[in-house]
């Protein structure tokens, strides 16, 4: 809950919390002072799991600021908290606070607003976020009859929210609709809530979620996280006293807000799934009157919160249909699809918002470790088994861990991954598991004689393990001539033949090269080489064999054409011979696929950006493929479906 805290005109005696003329709120300061020390001092012993900076929201204090801000701001400090959320209480200008929490070492990195003065004119509000230094400005409620939230409100909200939140986007701000509970009237095949986060824009609206007030409401804080992933950005830390049943009032009596592990919510893996979809701030809120001793309570039990010991990261989607992402919580790219005992598993990226600057050699794709997708068929429910392999857990991994792929053999999942080393020159890993979705456990070493990227590997009917990879520009094979590393050279230019993919036979134990690395020739119908000037045709990135009746299928990516393309040939070494485009340009800059068959049909998984809209955060979708007669393929325009 956001709301303007005022000051009593006529001064108040300040509160210190050493020197206090109320005798009863000494001694519960007092007993605060104990509790706080002694349970900090235990969760020392403890390995950190909450490791958010601390943050509150300035609501809690509401009964504190009247007798005095500055000494309000010094109790949040000697408390611990290094960030707030709220704005200035009545009385001190934006200027002035914003100085009093610097001199704290407070940052602001969240603020709100009314929704009618955001609404009518949101200038004052940024104005205000700007002075602050915020990122994130949050809006915590809707204006309705109590009790009686209906879709023309939800309406009204998502028109004010998408003209609002791109106002604050033009001024480098977030807008955030907190959550408040009311929202979760039933409409469609879900409530009012899915309606508002559906149909506003990813672009300018996210979220905040508030866990007391989603469990009232009736929601499953849980799932909500994972259902909606990256759409929501702050969270509020509160609990709802356990036995309490809530209703769609978006109130309840204060003593119902107890300390943060004392009530309802499922903490260890609310964090978890908030760590895993990119939450930065974390603000403890309580509304009770009892903030100084709930407060310490709270902070104790996430000092020593420990993480969950089985994956959460399991996403449910019902009535899932071809086109949509398969999964929203994280983001998800270079789909690499197998059936496994009657199983779909894809092995993608996981792309994050890692602030690095955009640049050609792919700066900004800085990913650090693989989530496992699988489901049942196309169309059941997809899970995610959380993190797989992680860059901490790569000895030799210097950054960028980019599209994966792996193979079962020998009784063993392989799972070979690109990551740049600590001389920042991609080679290829190997790590091994039990079970198709890991975890894996790596190789100290990469493979030797490997380079470049996006590894992919087609295991023949004979039982024989190939492996194609590649990739130009940021992928680096520019700078490697006959398996040698020639040092940084220039990008591929027009007039040049343009660069093979590679292909090599895997050991028997498929964590080592059996021979040397060969180029893979993709021919015209003439049976030339192409050129860099036949960037439609020619390969850039994104390998994939797969077999029909046959015939072996090499299918890549045309890069800065967008293309993914396909050829022909007799043998797993080649040559192949160019057929066509299997898939037109999907929205983004990268194109990256693979193609699987399960109960009798053939599937194509690719990504785009449907969910962000941002090059560098993608989300994987999958549609059904099509061969003609000649065994040709059926070209795929996905922005006609």
């Amino acid at each position: 809950m956001y709301n303007s805290l005022p000051l009593f005109e006529r001064r108040q005696p300040p509160l210190s919390i050493f020197n206090l003329e109320n005798k009863k709120m000494k001694k519960t300061t007092l007993s605060f002072l104990f509790l706080s020390i002694t349970l900090s001092l235990f969760a020392q012993n403890q390995k950190p799991f909450f490791t958010a900076p601390w943050g509150v929201q300035t609501y809690t204090f509401r009964n504190m600021f009247p007798r005095g801000i500055l000494t309000t701001l010094d109790t949040i400090k000697m408390l611990g908290f290094t960030e707030i959320e709220g704005g200035n209480p009545r009385g001190m200008s934006p200027e002035d606070f914003k100085k009093a929490c610097d001199a704290r070492g407070i940052s602001i990195p969240s603020t709100g607003g009314d929704y009618n003065e955001l609404a009518k004119n949101p200038t004052e509000v940024i104005i205000k976020a700007k002075i602050f230094g915020a990122k994130y400005v949050m809006c915590a409620w809707i204006p309705h009859t109590k009790g009686n939230f209906n879709l023309d409100n939800a309406k009204k909200a998502v028109e004010d929210f998408n003209r609002i939140g791109k106002a604050m986007k033009e001024n480098g701000l977030t807008f955030c609709y907190h959550a408040h509970g009311f929202e979760f009237q039933k409409y469609g095949d879900g409530t009012l809530l899915d309606y508002i986060i559906q149909n506003t824009n990813p672009e300018y609206v996210s979220f905040e979620m508030d866990v007391l007030w989603i469990t009232h409401g009736g929601g499953n804080p849980v799932e909500l996280l994972k259902k909606y992933g990256n759409r929501w950005k702050l969270m509020h830390v509160k609990d709802l006293k356990k036995g309490v049943v809530g209703d769609l009032t978006g109130g309840t009596p204060a003593e119902n807000d107890v300390p943060v592990g004392y009530g309802q919510a499922d903490w260890a893996n609310i964090i978890k799934i908030g760590n895993e979809i990119g939450i930065k701030h974390f603000f403890i809120e309580d509304e009770s009157n009892k903030e100084l001793l709930n407060i310490p309570l709270s902070m104790a039990y996430l000092k020593n919160l420990k993480e969950p010991t089985k994956s959460t990261s399991k996403l449910v989607q019902k009535d899932y249909k071809s086109g949509e992402p398969l999964v929203s919580h994280i983001y998800t790219a270079d789909p690499s699809a197998h059936v496994f005992n009657g199983r779909i598993y894809i092995y993608p990226s996981h792309d994050i918002e890692a602030g690095t600057k955009e640049d050609d050699e792919g700066g900004h794709f800085d990913m650090k470790d693989y989530h496992i997708l699988s489901m049942d068929k196309v169309g059941g429910k997809v899970t995610d088994h959380g993190v797989a392999l992680d860059i901490k857990d790569v000895p030799w991994a210097g950054r960028q861990m980019w599209a994966p792929d792996a193979v079962w053999k020998n009784g063993t999942f392989y799972l070979y991954f690109p990551v740049k080393d600590k001389e920042d020159i991609f080679r290829i890993g190997v790590a091994t598991s039990k079970k198709p979705e890991g975890p894996f456990k790596a190789e100290p070493t990469p493979i030797k004689g490997s380079y470049s990227i996006d590894p992919s590997v087609f295991k023949d009917k004979d039982g024989q393990v190939y492996m194609y990879f590649g990739g130009i520009w940021g992928g680096q094979l520019q700078r490697w001539k006959d398996n040698q590393y020639q040092g940084k050279t220039e990008n591929p230019k027009k007039g040049e033949v343009a660069r093979l993919p590679r292909v090599v036979k895997m050991s028997a134990d498929l964590k080592s090269f059996a021979e040397e690395v060969r180029e893979v020739k993709i021919l015209d119908e003439k049976g030339n080489l192409f050129m860099e000037d036949n960037n439609d045709k020619r390969f850039f990135e994104a390998s994939w064999v797969h077999k029909y009746k046959g015939k072996y299928y090499f299918s890549y990516s045309t890069g800065d054409t967008h293309n993914i393309c396909y050829a022909i040939g007799d043998s797993p070494y080649g040559p192949f011979t160019y057929k066509g485009v299997l898939l037109k340009p999907v929205q983004g800059w990268t194109n990256h696929h693979s193609i699987v068959q399960h109960q009798s049909k053939w599937y194509l998984f690719y990504h785009d950006v449907q969910l962000s809209g941002k090059t560098h955060l993608r989300n994987v979708r999958v549609t059904e493929l099509k061969y003609n007669a000649d065994g040709t393929i059926q070209t795929i325009d996905v922005s006609k479906k």
